[in-house]
């Protein structure tokens, strides 16, 4: 009888006691008997340790859970919730277990025995090992649920555009750092018109540049994990780029304030037969709360393809004096972004891509674009006007023709 009463104060010691924190979702955690008391902050479901802003992906989970903590969603966050706890009662050790598939029972160990309370029955019954092992079998999986809990392909629309500031891998040519779910296979599409916006008397006789000739490219991309992405990209003058992107920081994970990715890639012309350009590109970005994002990305390239050319003499080169900024080979540029939303599916984005060293072709000028964003279920479509027709990554660089010029973005998630 002894043995059972400390049973009983044991299992008294673990009951849940509502604790009035703020916010409420937290004070639900720290009021669940299967929470981990170090995972008692606000960063645990937000990215950002201080709270507010976008949330994390058990932050999201819980949101779709509807905020609900029940033996399901437990079992999906192992590192959230723990299954057995142990305090001791008149000096002595007791070890209670918590079924993350029974919310309403529960195992007490008082030396070799164990008994199962009920709390939701008021009983208590002795059980013998085999019980207790039955007892701490984890549910199946809940269909309705869905936590990216690792590698493994995951749904592009469960990429929730309502806690994500950014849409698309991309803003216009500035590549994001949007998390990508591993497997995921997207394609990626550019069109810039030829025709100048300004300067042309029947520019709406000619649906502002859409008559036009265009330079139409078009990629293909594959997370092979949640943090690492391979990436293809071809445009008409039969330029290929290949190459990576992966994620190194998240912010507010580790206490980083930014998130940061590595992007590296070779682009060589005809067809990937001649004259290579390495391009490295850290993706520096700050989300502030889920509306808006600024992105710096020091973009290194490596060989810059200039013009063919044989010396003759040493000012004149077929024909081609090469200006002081022609004569490098490498080029550092620092490429600028933001993305603002403005709607649950609608952002603004702007870029700027000023050419801070090396390789200045003659005439023409640092690119800039800015346009509209729409997503939708797998699709972002983008209304972009920009002064460079081309989109690879040096050539985003290399500069801008001056005059603006209309163009969309399509990009689409496969699976």
């Amino acid at each position: 009888m002894k043995k059972t009463m400390l049973a009983l104060a044991g299992w008294m010691a673990f009951a849940p006691v509502l604790v009035h924190a703020r916010p409420e979702f937290l004070a639900r955690y720290v009021a669940d008997p299967f929470s981990r008391a170090e995972k008692a902050k606000c960063g645990n479901c937000h990215i950002s340790p201080a709270g507010g802003g976008p949330r994390n992906e058990f932050g999201q989970a819980f949101a779709k859970n509807g905020f609900k903590i029940d033996a399901a969603f437990r079992a999906q966050w192992p590192d959230r919730f723990q299954a057995t706890k142990t305090a001791q009662v008149e000096g002595r050790p007791v070890k209670v277990i918590w079924s993350s598939a029974k919310d309403n029972e529960s195992v007490v160990q008082f030396g070799d025995e164990s008994f199962l309370m009920d709390r939701g029955e008021g009983t208590m019954k002795k059980i013998d090992t085999t019980q207790v092992e039955a007892f701490q079998q984890p549910p199946g999986p809940r269909p309705d649920i869905i936590v990216d809990v690792g590698p493994g392909p995951k749904p592009a629309d469960t990429l929730d555009s309502q806690t994500l500031p950014t849409f698309d891998y991309y803003l216009v040519d500035v590549p994001t750092n949007r998390p990508r779910p591993a497997g995921e296979l997207s394609l990626r599409f550019s069109h810039r018109f030829s025709q100048s916006l300004v300067g042309n008397r029947d520019i709406g006789g000619h649906l502002f540049g859409l008559d036009s000739t265009s330079v139409s490219s078009f990629g293909v991309e594959y997370a092979i994990t949640n943090r690492f992405a391979f990436l293809t990209y071809r445009q008409p003058d039969e330029t290929i780029e290949l190459g990576f992107q992966t994620r190194l920081l998240d912010q507010g994970k580790n206490y980083s304030p930014v998130s940061l990715s590595l992007r590296s890639t070779v682009e060589g012309e005809d067809n990937y037969s001649d004259r290579y350009t390495t391009n490295i590109q850290p993706v520096i970005s700050r989300a502030f709360g889920n509306r808006a994002e600024i992105f710096v990305d020091p973009t290194f390239v490596i060989g810059v393809p200039r013009r063919t050319v044989t010396p003759i003499d040493q000012s004149v080169r077929f024909g081609f004096p090469l200006s002081p900024g022609e004569s490098h080979k490498n080029m550092i540029g620092i490429e600028n972004g933001i993305s603002f939303r403005i709607r649950p599916k609608v952002a603004l984005v702007a870029e700027w891509l000023p050419r801070a060293y090396g390789f200045r072709q003659d005439q023409t000028s640092n690119t800039y674009s800015f346009g509209i964003q729409r997503r939708t279920n797998r699709h972002v479509f983008g209304l972009i006007v920009t002064n460079n027709i081309f989109t690879s990554t040096d050539r985003a660089l290399l500069g801008g023709s001056g005059n603006l010029k209309i163009g969309f973005n399509i990009a689409r998630r496969i699976f």
